[in-house]
């Protein structure tokens, strides 16, 4: 990937799923103009982390491999920070939690876990909602 927004640039750095018995991707693309970044998938194969890095945007992602959703961002207010300067993610081995590293010449080292289960995002989604929700929503 690359650094430059232009659409022949973000066509050429696309993050993609692929089976890796064949020789062609499935399913469709998880991210248009993914850029350059850090990738985690976790140990059951569920989720996978990205971060992504835009001129308009900075942040670290979540999908959902099983349903084929975005999850959304992490980070907060500090998104753009820890996405701009990641230098690693790691899921946990249970796959709950999801550890950003940051580190650079510029920026002191700093480690940042997150709760990243699905009963975790789908406890947030409800109080956001104000409402229970399905995992379908």
């Amino acid at each position: 990937g690359n650094r430059s927004d232009t659409l022949a640039d973000r066509r050429q750095s696309n993050l993609s799923r692929w089976d890796l018995s064949g020789s062609a991707p499935v399913g469709t693309v998880l991210v248009d103009g993914f850029g350059t970044g850090q990738v985690a998938v976790s140990p059951d194969g569920r989720l996978l982390a990205y971060t992504r890095v835009t001129a308009d945007d900075a942040a670290v992602y979540l999908w959902d491999l099983e349903r084929g959703a975005d999850l959304g961002r992490l980070g907060g207010d500090d998104a753009w920070r820890l996405a701009m300067w990641a230098a690693s993610l790691a899921f946990s081995p249970a796959g709950d939690r999801l550890a950003v590293g940051v580190a650079s010449a510029d920026v002191a080292p700093q480690l940042t876990v997150f709760a990243v289960g699905l009963d975790a995002w789908r406890t947030v989604a409800c109080a956001t909602a104000n409402r229970e929700l399905t995992l379908d929503e």
